[in-house]
Formats: structure tokens, sequence, C-alpha cells
């Protein structure tokens, strides 16, 4: 099967508790070469019961469930120019290929309607001890599952934007992250500079 290569598109969501912030990480989000950016609210214990009672499935902890509702607000807006399909983000990085090539495969003849997204949940590119979201995501899993996830993206800004380049080779043309106190402004405005 033919890869449909598309342009790269990469959006971001970050978590502001004021206007103010909203604001300032608005201007940094595109200053570091983001395409499309959501700003995601700290949740209050009222918001957080609205967003549970609408979700399927089990409550997820705050931070967890500002990512998981974040990337797929990212992906609604992406939606909005061309149908977009996401792929699963919590297997391990060896199984993205499998995951793509059983997309394409169920989109047969709409791939070149259908652009395929994918999220990074947890970043830690300056911080690589830290996991605290896929910790959330996924309880009983040890370090090394953790590590081995797709989702996260860790290492340098140039081997980071190694793995999106692979990625995006496979057919994947939209990427989110979601910001966190793990990679700063400045490491992400060097991996969009290094992927674009």
């Amino acid at each position: 099967m033919t890869v449909i290569s598309r342009a790269l598109q990469l959006g971001i969501s970050v978590a502001a508790s004021s206007p103010g912030e909203s604001a300032s990480d608005v201007e940094l989000a595109r200053q570091a070469g983001f395409d499309v950016v959501f700003v995601v609210g700290r949740l209050n214990p009222q918001t957080r019961r609205l967003r549970d009672s609408k979700r399927c499935g089990p409550s997820l902890p705050a931070e967890a469930g500002l990512a998981v509702d974040a990337s797929h607000e990212l992906l609604k807006a992406a939606t909005k120019s061309v149908t977009t399909v996401g792929i699963s983000n919590l297997i391990p990085e060896a199984a993205v290929a499998q995951y793509v090539r059983y997309a394409r495969h169920q989109l047969d003849p709409l791939t070149e309607t259908v652009q395929l997204a994918f999220s990074f949940l947890q970043l830690s590119l300056d911080d690589r001890s830290d996991l605290s979201l896929l910790r959330q995501l996924v309880p009983n899993a040890v370090e090394h599952q953790l590590r081995q996830m797709a989702t996260l993206l860790d290492g340098s800004p140039t081997e980071a934007a190694d793995r999106i380049r692979r990625f995006h080779n496979l057919g994947i043309s939209y990427f989110t992250f979601h910001k966190s106190a793990a990679t700063s402004w400045n490491t992400l405005a060097a991996l969009t500079a290094a992927v674009k």
C-alpha cells in the first residue's frame, strides 16, 4: 500500500489557570513553531465531576484527564479541514507501524482524503525521569513498560525529531503533544525546528 505523504502538522495543548497565562502560553507555542494550540483550564472539583460524568470508562487522575481531553480536542480541531484518524498511543513504539498499516487497510480507498494522527501525551525531553502522566494512565505498568510506550517522547530534541520523522514516513502527518513542566519551551522550539 502506498504511503500518502502529507505536510507535517504539529499541535500542542497547554494547561493554564488564568487568561494572562493562557495568552502567554499561546504566544510561546506559536513562537516555538506549533500550528495548532489548545489551552486547557485547570480542573476544579465541579469541572472534574462534569468531565468524568461524560467519560466512558474509569475516571482518570486530574493531569492525565487533562492530557487525554486536550488530545481529543486537538484531534477535533484537525477534523475541521480533513478527516483525521488517531493511531492508538498506549502501545509499544514497535507496534505503531502495524497499527498504521491496519488503519490504512481499513480506510482503503479513502486514504487520500484521511490523515493519520498520533499524540505524545508524556513529554520528558528535559527531565527523562518524569513519567508522571504515564503512571496515571497505566498505573500497573512497570518503568520499562512505560519507557517502551509510543506516547512517551524523551531523549534529545534531535532524537525526538528523528522519531517523529520515522512516524511521518509511516504516513502519520498530524502530531499532538501535551506540554508539561518536564519539557521547556526552548526545548520544544528546538524540536519543532528539527522536525520542520
